[in-house]
């Protein structure tokens, strides 16, 4: 029967953490927001930083501050990998702590580390024991086992629907991506004929003045000894102008 309560547990934090989460962000956004990964109110990432906070470091309980740090460093190790292991599998960053003063590639911040440390403290000493209670008072073996089933079920369920949407989403934007990427490379070689094309009019135009004439004739060998000097010298303001008097010393 352990292995169902585990799992009950789980699913149970994991509707806390989506819980926290939504109205934390809804209360910043001033409108509700559902911060759920899959598509019921879950967020599995706190389901498993809670069991293994209650398997792994239940025993440090009697020293609050060795269950806060530990937790604090347990949950941030969890947070990063998870962060890291969702980009790789689905090419998104789904968090990103970088405004935040102390963080580490922006998966994980020093403020977020503390909230999980206190949250980890409360768990312990008061949630978990207070649900565990609430579990052997009103749940008997049989009902524990089926809801574990059915609940263990609907969350596979879901999951799988989550991640063939997520895959199948990636899928669409690199098609996409490749499409767009296509456009503009051709743009931008259709531009750059147009830019040449252009360039090459430019004496035959109006604007190709006797003034612009003597300015590119003008001061020729202090050009052509500037251009030797530093051959890759560009005006970031005068590109045109440049290659136009670049051409003309090289005439």
């Amino acid at each position: 029967m352990r292995l169902y309560k585990t799992f009950l547990l789980f699913i149970i934090y994991s509707f806390i953490g989506w819980c926290y989460e939504s109205a934390y962000v809804s209360i910043l956004e001033k409108k509700f927001v559902n911060r759920g990964f899959l598509y019921g109110p879950l967020l599995p990432i706190y389901g498993v930083g809670a069991l293994l906070i209650i398997l792994l470091l239940q025993k440090t309980s009697d020293n609050i501050i060795s269950l806060f740090l530990s937790s604090a460093v347990l949950i941030s190790v969890l947070e990063y990998l998870t962060s890291w292991g969702m980009e790789k599998l689905f090419n998104a960053r789904w968090w990103d702590y970088s405004t935040h003063r102390f963080h580490i590639n922006g998966r994980v911040c020093l403020d977020g580390a503390v909230v999980f440390g206190l949250f980890s403290v409360l768990l312990i000493k008061v949630v978990n024991p207070f649900i565990n209670s609430l579990i052997y008072k009103y749940m008997s073996a049989a009902l524990l086992r089926w809801s574990s089933i059915i609940l263990f079920i609907l969350f596979l369920t879901d999951l799988a629907l989550t991640v063939e949407h997520l895959l199948n989403l990636r899928l669409r934007l690199k098609i996409i991506q490749e499409a767009y990427d296509k456009y503009t490379k051709q743009l931008s070689e259709t531009k750059t004929r147009l830019a040449a094309k252009i360039s090459d009019q430019f004496e035959n135009s109006v604007f190709y003045t006797t003034a612009v004439q003597k300015l590119l004739g003008s001061r020729r060998f202090r050009d052509s000894r500037l251009l030797r000097a530093f051959p890759r010298v560009r005006f970031l303001n005068f590109r045109e102008a440049w290659e136009k008097l670049k051409e003309n010393i090289r005439k």
